[in-house]
Parts: structure tokens; sequence; C-alpha cells
């Protein structure tokens, strides 16, 4: 996998895959220039030629709570790591957990059977230094070089401690109910110096074994708290590798865009220069006209090429600074970088400042209709331009979440939700609203014009028929309609749309995204928009097709920030009624919630969110820089994928049923959803 991404991403890369007692080698023998890249254990090869794969590059060392408990301290020795990814002690061998396989069902066509499935032995974590501090690092003198180095190393054990504090579980008891606090992880690292393109990357990758001890024996790691960290882990390593470096070699650093910052003085022509890896990638995705985190994983997959390891150091450097010069980064220019600045932490002014910001509108609640620790964390993160050490940012976020403005609304076993009262108190006003029009008695199509609508589309099911009937007859002013994703809820739309405009009620949709409209619009027949162009042309006083007894259908209504939702124009031709479709949970009698999906409040989605946070995990945004990707280890030969199994004919989605209310109940129990 590639380590450098896009350039100076501070990612914390979950790569690998499936490790048999050979793969296992593909850590720890690098020296013989196969293709094993990441654990470079010896510092010379034989002939004692310091070549790039291995002077610059460390031995692996031991790292974790977990680790000091078995004993396990300074360098790894060939065969330890092998060792612990299959369940064993690394030095006596002993067996440390069960052998456990787990069992999935594999579908080929109409057959189904179970497989076995490989558990997950291990997690890689790669932290990469910003690109700027990588050709600091390439280009420089020895005692530069040493305090890069050094910074690095302890950016990447403060940022794997914060995630150890975070995120060492397990699950006990039947179905693995019960989440248990580990003993710590044991993890091992190794430091390297160059991507896969040969440009300066300074990385680590930090291997942690899926084993963890807690009260007194080895089960598997929990990780669904560790893939939820990672991120805000990745933020920590940047700021943790800011804060040294501005404190040792005197840098300063540019703006922090998602949790990354480059140095001041290093030009783009030579960040553009260096890398190759990431156009590599890049170019591999235009050619396939693919953008996701996903197709950059499996472009750099892809076009991955064995690393060179018959290039020596001091070559490798004259070619770096060769380059460097050509792009406008000379020597003298290169001095400049560092002693320019000094350490200097926000005022108490600034801290307040942050922490409104923070708990207003415009901060932790922006995008996220809840928010957890580590996210505070992030922000903090995020607000340090030089740079904190990690236990001064959770002391801020304890401090923030301390704030009169937050409140607490739920609690798990891996830590409390909060949200901010202000939006609380928006999503109260919605509730009061939905209910005090509750009895509009608007929006009602006769029962003749809905017989033909239901009439002339025979393929209609009951439940269907029954959300029809009930949007096009209870007259409540605000109607949420749930549904899962393929159950027809946008095909029953086009018949209450039919029946709506035969009795002469206007009928137009909104949704966040174009496609998104488009798609309403082509299979309902509502002449739809998006929601960003309606609330525009109300602002500016025009009613954008809306009158009164008319109907407004806002799509996927879930993913529509509460304060959209609350927002309201100056001069505004009130509709008589709103249908939406929402991505929430039903909470409030007088909202009868429907959407074409799970449970998904990666939004403030509408007045009952907060209500529903028990059953809801705050969201964490992925972003091109700062960004957290994750594949286990697994010790065995790739298995044929699983899929989910579920009530209903073999493939196809859970059963959903639509109520005469118009709320759609999905069949199975809500623990199973």
């Amino acid at each position: 996998m590639n380590a450098s991404g896009p350039r100076g991403a501070c990612r914390v890369v979950l790569t690998t895959g499936k490790m048999s007692g050979n793969r296992a080698a593909y850590y720890e023998d690098v020296a013989d220039g196969r293709e094993d890249y990441y654990a470079e254990t010896n510092p010379t090869d034989d002939t004692g030629d310091d070549r790039t794969g291995g002077g610059e590059d460390a031995r692996g060392c031991w790292l974790g709570q977990g680790a000091e408990r078995l004993g396990l301290h300074g360098s790894l020795v060939r065969g330890e790591l092998s060792r612990l990814v299959s369940d064993l002690h690394p030095r006596s061998g002993e067996l440390l957990g069960a052998r456990k396989r787990m069992t999935a069902t594999h579908r080929d066509g109409p057959n189904a059977k179970r497989i076995s499935v490989a558990p997950v032995s291990g997690w890689d974590l790669t932290f990469s230094a910003p690109k700027s501090v990588s050709v600091l690092y390439a280009i420089s003198d020895s005692d530069v070089r040493d305090g890069v180095r050094d910074a690095h190393d302890e950016a990447v054990s403060d940022a794997l401690a914060f995630v150890e504090r975070h995120a060492a579980f397990t699950r006990r008891g039947a179905g693995g109910v019960d989440v248990v606090p580990g003993n710590g992880f044991i993890a091992a690292a190794f430091r390297h110096v160059t991507s896969r393109a040969g440009d300066p990357q300074l990385h680590s990758h930090v291997v942690v074994s899926n084993l963890i001890q807690a009260a007194g024996r080895y089960t598997r790691l929990d990780g669904r708290p560790l893939l939820a960290t990672l991120r805000t882990g990745g933020y920590v390593y940047q700021a943790a590798l800011r804060e040294k470096l501005t404190e040792r070699l005197g840098v300063q650093w540019g703006p922090v865009l998602n949790g990354h910052a480059d140095l001041v003085g290093v030009p783009e022509a030579v960040l553009a220069a260096f890398s190759r890896r990431s156009e590599e990638i890049a170019e591999r995705m235009a050619e396939r006209g693919e953008s996701s985190a996903r197709a950059a994983q499996t472009a750099a997959l892809a076009t991955r090429a064995s690393k060179d390891y018959a290039v020596s150091t001091p070559e490798l450097r004259d070619r770096w600074q060769a380059i460097a010069a050509e792009h406008g980064l000379t020597r003298t220019e290169l001095a400049n970088v560092t002693d320019r600045a000094t350490p200097t932490p926000p005022s108490e002014v600034r801290l307040r400042q942050i922490v409104d910001h923070l708990i207003g509108p415009r901060g932790l609640t922006a995008e996220a209709s809840a928010f957890a620790f580590r996210d505070v964390v992030r922000a903090w993160a995020q607000a340090h331009p030089a740079g904190a050490t990690p236990e001064r940012l959770e002391q801020l976020a304890e401090w923030t979440i301390a704030q009169p403005g937050v409140r607490e609304i739920d609690r798990s076993a891996h830590g409390a939700v909060y949200c901010t009262q202000e939006l609380l108190d928006l999503e109260a006003e919605l509730i009061d609203q939905a209910t005090r029009r509750a009895e509009d008695g608007v929006g009602i199509a006769s029962p003749e014009h809905v017989e033909a609508a239901l009439a002339r589309r025979p393929p209609i099911s009951d439940e269907q028929a029954a959300m029809v009937c009930s949007l096009t007859s209870t007259g409540a002013g605000i109607e949420v309609v749930r549904g899962y994703a393929g159950t027809g809820k946008t095909f029953a739309l086009e018949a209450a749309r039919e029946a709506w405009e035969a009795g002469g009620t206007r009928v137009i949709g909104a949704a966040l995204a174009g496609k998104a409209a488009e798609g309403l619009q082509a299979g309902s027949g509502i002449a739809s928009g998006t929601i960003a162009r309606l609330l525009d042309e109300l602002d500016r006083g025009h009613g954008h097709g809306l009158s009164r007894g008319g109907v407004l259908v806002v799509d996927e209504a879930g993913m529509v920030g509460t304060r959209t939702l609350h927002h309201s124009p100056p001069t505004p031709p009130r509709p008589a009624r709103s249908s939406c479709s929402s991505e929430t949970t039903p909470s409030c009698p007088s909202l009868r919630l429907a959407a074409p999906s799970p449970p998904s409040p990666t939004r403030s989605a509408s007045a009952s969110w907060s209500r529903c946070a028990a059953n809801a995990t705050p969201a964490t945004s992925n972003c091109s820089q700062g960004s957290v990707t994750a594949t286990p280890i697994r010790p065995s030969k790739p298995s044929p994928r699983p899929v989910a199994s579920s009530p209903g004919r073999p493939g196809s989605r859970p059963a959903t049923s639509w109520s005469a209310t118009g709320c759609a109940t999905n069949k199975r129990s809500v623990g199973a959803a």
C-alpha cells in the first residue's frame, strides 16, 4: 500500500491482508530486496553497505502497554513478528489466545454455504509525515535529520498511546455484548523514509496485534472503537509532530487543513516534484474514472512497484538535493526553513474564542448532529498551527465538553455522545412546529383520485398503497416517510403525486444534490430541484413553485442538517404540507418517520434526532488528507467474500412494510437492524 497517499496526508492506513506463516516474512525480511516492505529489521546488509533498504530505515521496535506486560522492549528480532501474528508469544512461542475461526455465509448465484473465515491477526497503522517534513529530512544535514527523525518517532509513539487510551477494548459474553477494557496494545513499529516511487517519504508502519489481554486472558481486539478513533489518531500524530519540530528546529507552519500542515519555506514545486507516488495513483484513478477512497486504495495496490534497494543512501540524497535545487530549494533556501519561529501557544483569550466557536453553530455541530470526545480532540488539533501534545489536546477537549452549552445525550461502554444546547433548542422548535401542524388539514386528495392512481399501478403492494392513502388523507402539515432503499418509496410517491395533482394540488420536490433531485423527478414525476436553490429563491422572496395548499417533498431528509430544515426565509409563501423522506428513527408521535435506508444520523436529520441518540453513533467523515482507512491482517489465504444473509429471498434487503399511518416498519427487531 502506498505510504505517501495524498501529498503529506496525515494518514493511518490499515493495509495488508491475509497472512500465512510464509506471508509473515513480508514484514521481517527486506534486506534481500524482495517485496518485504514493512519490517526492515537489519540496519545493513551482509556486506555492511548502507542502502535505502536498511541504513535509513529503523529496525522494528516494540510499542504499547500490552507489549510491556509481555516483557517486550527495544528492537525486534527476526521471527518475533511472525509468531505474534500467529497468536504466539513473540519470544517464548507460547500460545496467547485460542485460534478460533469464524464462519460466514457465502453466496454463489442461487447457492449458499457456510465458509470458514480466518480471524483478523492485526492492524497495520501507517503514520505518514507531511511531504515538506519528508523533504526537510531527506536533504538536510545530519543534525536536522536527527531532529526530524526523533520528532517523528516520538509523535508516532504519542499518537499510538492516544489511540490505545481510547480504543483498547475487547468483547466478551454471548454474542460479544459485554465490552471490557483491555490492558493495552501489543504493537511493533517500523520506520521508512522513501515511497515506492523513490521519493522522500518519512512514515512508520505500526502493526498492532489483534490480541488484547483483559481480566487475565487474551481475546480479540474490538475493532469498532479502534476504527472510530484512528482518524483522530492521525490528527494527534500531526499535532505532536508540529509541536516537537517547532520546539526543536524553530520551523513555521502553513495553514492546517484536515489536520495537516506543511512547512513554510518549502516551495510547492518541490512538494509536487517529490509526489510521484500520489501522481501514479491519481493517474490510475483518472484512467478508470474513479474518485472514492476505496478506488484510491485499489489504484495504490495496482500501481505499486518494488522498492529499489540497489541505490545507496548517499546516491539517493544527492539525487534528492539536485531535484530540490532544480525546483527552487537550494542549500541557502533550505537554511531559512529552520530557526524562523518560536513556540507560541494560544492565549487565554484565543482559547476562549476557539471553545465558543466549537460549541456554536459553525463548530462541532456544523456537519454532525452529535459528537464524541475524539471529535473534540480532533477539532483542537486543527486549532493548533504550531502543534500541541496529546495531553494538552485532551485537556482542552475535557474543558470543552464541560461548558454549560454542551449536553451529554448518550453514553456507552466506548464513551459518551454530546450535543450543544443550541442545536437541541432548534430540534425542539422543529418538533413543536410539526406538532402544531398535525391538524392543518392540507394535502388531502379525494378518495376517487387516490383509487384511480392506485388502480393504474397494479404492481403496487398493500404496504405501498397504505402509504399513499396515509399521505393523501391525514392532512398533517409535516409528515415523514421512512422506507429502506429498494422498497418502492419513489414508486408509491408517484401514485401520491398523481392523486394530488388530479385534484389541482401543486407538488414539487427538493433534494440536497442535483443528481438526487433528478432521481426523484425521474422516479416519481415530481418536478424537483436542489434544496439550496429552493432556499435561495425563498430568501429572495420568490415562491419557487410553492403555493398555499401545495405539497413539498424533501427527498433524503435524513441527510439535511437541522439548521437547514429550520431555515426561515424573510417572507416565505408557506407551503401547506411537507412530505419528507428521512434517515432518522421514529421518536415523536407527531412525526411518522420513514427512510430509504437504515438509520444513519450523519447529519442533523430532523427535530427528533437528539431523542434518537441512544440508537445512533456520531458520524466521522473521511477527507482526502488526514483520513483513515482500514483493512485487517488475516493469517490465511483470501477467503471468498462473505455476503450477509437476511430474511426473505436470498440476497434481498430486509423486508419492509408500510403501516396505515405511513410509517415503514422493518420486520426485523430493532436490535437486528
